[in-house]
């Protein structure tokens, strides 16, 4: 299958590392310098979003957010008119319900795949991926998710997936700055980190995915690969979601307001786990 892939981020490059050998490939980045790691007997680079998607028969694109998306799609290198005819758009990204509608009805063959997991999970076969979009459009990217390993939960909209990936990530964002203040109530209250790790460590309240990211939120640092500005841009996401239906969350703008805080703290290069310095 002839693939392209669009925005080589972390979670963009490491779905082109997982197709990479198995598809013929065709990369682009807006800085090249992250497509030349890719780059082999199966995978070539373009020199624009254009050129990749000529002859693509599945166009994947993972960006950071809605301004970027209707960019390539809209703006400039409007790649949305210059998809061929029976390709597949498949966008990996987290972007709003309302920003996917919007692309569902310029682009009738589009499929949202936003992923659940980090890079490491998308490069060991282990990720998530949510596939919201038309039932004969999702079965023809069989290819692909063989290729990408994992698992598959299938939606009828692509709006729906984009739905049920904000509702995850706010549970794994307001876990961690759960557990920055649980760390904090302790430390204040005079306990050491030995005595912290092991109660809380071994504590049934300690989520799976929570648990992946123990040590680093005591470190207040770890592999970046969700940055906070990104982590606050999902936050206000879920909010507006739920504003959207006349619902209005408490926790939400809370947890928005936490990872902005990290922001103007300077941490906006770092992970999103570096939301516990806040309290120090």
């Amino acid at each position: 299958m002839r693939i392209a892939v669009l925005g080589l981020g972390r979670m963009g490059h490491s779905v082109a590392e997982r197709l990479s050998g198995r598809h013929d490939l065709v990369v682009w980045n807006r800085s090249p310098e992250k497509a030349k790691d890719l780059v082999g007997p199966r995978v070539r680079s373009a020199d624009s979003a254009p050129e990749a998607v000529e002859d693509a028969e599945v166009v994947i694109t993972s960006l950071a957010d809605d301004e970027a998306v209707h960019d390539l799609l809209f703006g400039q290198a409007d790649v949305g008119s210059r998809l061929p005819t029976p390709s597949v758009f498949v966008d990996a990204s987290t972007i709003s319900p309302s920003m996917s509608d919007r692309i569902e009805e310029a682009l009738p063959r589009y499929v949202a795949l936003p992923i659940l997991g980090a890079p490491q999970a998308v490069r060991s076969g282990n990720a998530i991926y949510l596939a919201g979009g038309r039932a004969e459009l999702v079965d023809g990217l069989a290819p692909v998710f063989d290729a990408l390993g994992g698992s598959v939960k299938r939606y009828e909209r692509p709006a729906h997936a984009l739905v049920g990936k904000l509702a995850v990530n706010l549970l794994l964002l307001s876990g961690v700055v759960t557990l920055a203040e649980s760390i904090t109530i302790g430390r204040a209250g005079g306990l050491h980190d030995r005595q912290l790790r092991d109660l809380l460590g071994e504590t049934p309240m300690l989520a799976p995915g929570l648990s992946n990211r123990f040590d680093s939120v005591f470190a207040g640092s770890g592999e970046t690969w969700w940055p906070p500005p990104l982590a606050a841009k999902d936050a206000r996401l879920a909010v507006d979601v739920a504003a959207s239906n006349g619902t209005m969350l408490r926790l939400g703008p809370v947890i928005r307001a936490a990872y902005e805080s990290a922001v103007e703290m300077g941490l906006g290069d770092e992970d999103m786990v570096s939301v516990a310095r806040i309290y120090r």
